[in-house]
């Protein structure tokens, strides 16, 4: 009796270090904080700041990666995927975007992309998006080489809210 308890508590003991090594390996992103009136957004691989008013609406985010926090004065809307290399500057989005702040998907065009450097990316682009009637958003393309996970986030907001979303991304 005494040795299957000494052994059932051996094999626990064991489960429960390997299990500990593991969590402590899962993602979480670069660790950021948020000026005044922001929040943080860690998606497990990025992290970026939104305004504190803002939330994440149910109607664009999915388990497929796909997550829209927004509010009152815009939103931002990221599509994480796997890539096995590193995009490029020509690299499609993914159709995903499409839907972000919109009734219904509505392609857009992407210009005057050059390359950003994004905390915990291999390799990031920065973009400036538009619809017709007169829509600008910015999105970003970023990937890690280490996890390879892409980020594509498009942020629809006023200039100065926008400014500072993008930025937390490159702090």
């Amino acid at each position: 009796m005494v040795g299957l308890a000494v052994g059932s508590i051996l094999i626990l003991g064991a489960a429960l270090l390997v299990s500990a090594i593991e969590t402590s390996r899962e993602p979480n992103g670069p660790s950021i904080s948020a000026p005044v009136g922001y929040q943080v957004v860690r998606d497990g691989y990025f992290s970026y700041v939104v305004p504190a008013a803002w939330s994440t609406n149910q109607a664009y985010t999915d388990q497929a990666g796909d997550v829209d926090t927004s509010g009152p004065s815009g939103w931002a809307g990221q599509h994480i995927g796997y890539l096995l290399h590193a995009p490029t500057l020509q690299a499609a989005p993914p159709t995903a975007l499409q839907a972000f702040g919109q009734p219904a998907p509505s392609s857009f065009s992407l210009a005057h992309g050059h390359e950003i450097t994004v905390q915990g990316a291999s390799v990031a682009f920065e973009y400036q998006a538009s619809r017709p009637g007169g829509f600008q958003a910015v999105v970003v393309h970023a990937w890690s080489s280490t996890t390879d996970v892409e980020l594509w986030l498009m942020v629809d907001a006023p200039s100065a809210q926008r400014a500072v979303i993008i930025s937390s991304l490159k702090a």
